[in-house]
């Protein structure tokens, strides 16, 4: 059975060989290429190659002709499934209606490239995400995102530059319910979780996320979670969930919950993500910090408390300096 199988490919295998330079442009979007990473294009096709060539989408054989490598196919086909080796690894969206998968209301298979497939893919999630409408103070009605867009886009970006390769028959999806959305990919976490946020990345696919970073798709290296965790807070939302298989890796991320209606592995999982995010500011995490974090009152501080004695018992954080009373303690990551 293909699925699950590891092969031997990377991004620089070959995905379809022995092809003139007019067959390589009728595999290839060059137009997209040019005008994802705003360059002019050159006005002969030789010329266009050149410029692929030292990019690495294609490679010169010794008979002279051209093979498209599989980052060449990823990025710019016209149609993925014109090349077998990299067919599955088209972008997958799912909505379902309500909080399990017993009803999809609809779904979008995005078989081209990223470069072309993540802005068509973007602006189909910007229309299908749910919104909040809350009431403000003046009654006028305002809409809230649920799902921060710039959360959403990073962390798809983000699994698609890091899937395994290897793993055939598996791609990235993403999976639209009610209450939250879960991003799915091939591969596991090439660092530790609980370093996701301050260490910098590794990556499987080092051309793939240079021309990402490139074509502006995605931040800048090393600042995806930290822009995450950033953003998670600024909203008042729980940090994405982090969940590890075998062979895959799942980011959830959750619209408004409120805190006491929080697991406490949630709990703990942002307790650690705010002393990460306040000691990369220079700061360090308080009882007030994070009441803050949440919108709790003075009311819940006895809590926060009891929250980070838990988190220090497992492990996640420690505290700053220990001669202080609980509520004026400040705390650090577990590795600071």
């Amino acid at each position: 059975m293909e699925r699950f199988t590891k092969r031997a490919m990377d991004e620089t295998t070959i995905a379809k060989a022995n092809l003139s330079s007019n067959e390589v442009e009728q595999c290839l979007s060059l137009t997209t290429y040019f005008d994802a990473l705003g360059i002019p294009a050159p006005g002969t096709i030789e010329e266009k190659l050149q410029h692929g060539l030292k990019d690495g989408l294609v490679v010169r054989q010794d008979d002279g002709l051209f093979a498209i490598t599989t980052v060449g196919a990823l990025l710019f086909a016209k149609d993925l499934n014109d090349f077998p080796s990299v067919s599955r690894k088209a972008i997958r969206i799912a909505v379902y209606d309500g909080i399990t998968r017993q009803k999809i209301a609809q779904t979008r298979d995005y078989p081209s490239g990223y470069a072309l497939a993540c802005t068509r893919a973007f602006d189909f999630l910007d229309g299908a995400l749910p919104h909040a409408e809350p009431v403000g103070s003046n009654g006028v009605r305002h809409m809230v995102e649920a799902f921060p867009t710039r959360i959403v886009r990073e962390l798809l970006v983000n699994a698609l530059i890091h899937q395994d390769l290897s793993l055939r028959g598996m791609g990235v999806i993403c999976e639209v319910f009610d209450n939250r959305i879960e991003i799915s990919n091939p591969g596991t976490l090439l660092i530790d979780k609980n370093r996701i946020i301050d260490m910098m990345p590794r990556s499987r696919n080092e051309r793939l996320s240079t021309l990402f970073r490139r074509m502006r798709l995605c931040e800048e290296l090393g600042l995806g979670w930290d822009l995450v965790v950033q953003l998670s807070e600024q909203y008042q939302l729980p940090v994405p969930e982090i969940t590890q298989y075998p062979d895959s890796t799942r980011v959830t991320i959750y619209s408004h919950v409120d805190f006491f209606a929080l697991t406490k592995a949630q709990k703990l999982w942002s307790c650690y993500s705010h002393s990460t995010k306040m000691l990369l500011e220079g700061k360090s995490a308080t009882n007030a910090s994070f009441r803050e974090r949440f919108g709790l009152d003075k009311k819940s501080a006895s809590t926060v408390s009891r929250l980070f004695a838990e988190a220090v018992k497992a492990e996640l954080i420690k505290p700053k300096e220990e001669a202080v009373g609980s509520r004026a303690k400040s705390y650090v990551p577990f590795w600071a």
